[in-house]
């Protein structure tokens, strides 16, 4: 059993589910991929683009694995600096649902905002190095959206986005939502698996025959949670 956040990611678009659990396997393996092959999942958003590029194109990959106390705060990390609308999820607020149409306040929060180019690379790290087959290749093209960025444009959009969200911290009304929904002991934050712990449950993923198509390797993964974590203690520790 493994507690902590992962992302579903879509490799034609690089566009992710942020989600947490208190078992990610569970989640995993019991819920989000039979959901998607029968068409029933909660999510439409993931439902239609799973449907549309195909299981093939969707992997899983564990981003922080974390005590249960703080998995929804580190949630809500995830989806603030990536932004909801450049996400599948639907409900900006970790660990919450769709409850109706958006606050005009959420809306105007939303509007606009773009992802950082570090966390753009921090996802796309999950699959740069991974061979397509031809029939994969023939699928992205003939999808006509979410082309991958090219090195040049990551460049100027580094350039752009160099030095926002430096000492962004989460907002009263983000703390207050989380609050309402961490139990336990708050010595408990901060409290870090050590490598071996990850590397066990990533592997115990990899072997299961019914995860998603693409299986990124350890290194790749393991580069992932540590620039994610590089990036988040300097904005919010």
């Amino acid at each position: 059993m493994s507690c902590g956040i992962y992302a579903i990611i879509n490799a034609v678009n690089e566009r992710p589910y942020i989600g947490s659990s208190g078992d990610i396997e569970e989640r995993f393996n019991g819920y989000h991929l039979p959901a998607l092959r029968k068409g029933e999942h909660g999510n439409p958003h993931l439902q239609n683009a799973f449907n549309k590029y195909g299981e093939e194109n969707f992997y899983l990959v564990i981003l922080e694995l974390t005590t249960e106390v703080n998995r929804l705060e580190w949630e809500q990390r995830y989806i603030d600096d990536i932004g909801i609308e450049n996400l599948y999820n639907i409900s900006p607020t970790a660990g919450g649902g769709y409850t109706g149409p958006f606050s005009k306040d959420v809306l105007e929060r939303m509007r606009g905002r773009k992802i950082s180019e570090k966390t753009r690379e921090k996802l796309s790290e999950a699959h740069r190095g991974i061979p397509l087959s031809a029939e994969h290749r023939k699928k992205i093209g003939e999808a006509g959206k979410g082309k991958i960025v090219s090195e040049k444009t990551r460049r100027m959009m580094r350039k752009k986005m160099k030095g926002r969200g430096e000492g962004r911290k989460l907002t009263k009304e983000h703390r207050k939502n989380i609050s309402k929904s961490l139990k336990g002991n708050k010595r408990s934050l901060g409290y870090e698996y050590t490598k071996e712990q990850r590397e066990k449950v990533s592997r115990g993923l990899m072997g299961n025959q019914n995860t998603l198509g693409y299986k990124p390797t350890e290194e790749t993964k393991e580069k992932i949670r540590d620039k994610l974590k590089k990036n988040w203690r300097n904005q919010y520790v």
